[in-house]
């Protein structure tokens, strides 16, 4: 997962990544929560200027 896509304009009006713990959560909608996980980003504030990600690559496998 690339660290921009956790990116999000702060009350300055840049574009960071904060530490922090992040939930993921996949399934068919809000209601239907098929796995969930966690990670945690850690280290400072990134500020990053005009680096912006929309897209990753996945890989989808039975479990």
């Amino acid at each position: 997962l690339p660290l921009e896509l956790l990116a999000f304009y702060d009350k300055h009006m840049r574009l960071v990544v904060e530490p922090g713990e992040f939930e993921v959560m996949v399934g068919a909608s809000s209601e239907d929560i098929k796995l969930k996980g966690s990670f945690r980003v850690i280290g400072k504030t990134l500020v990053l200027g005009s680096r912006r990600a929309f897209l990753s690559s996945v890989s989808i496998s039975e479990l």
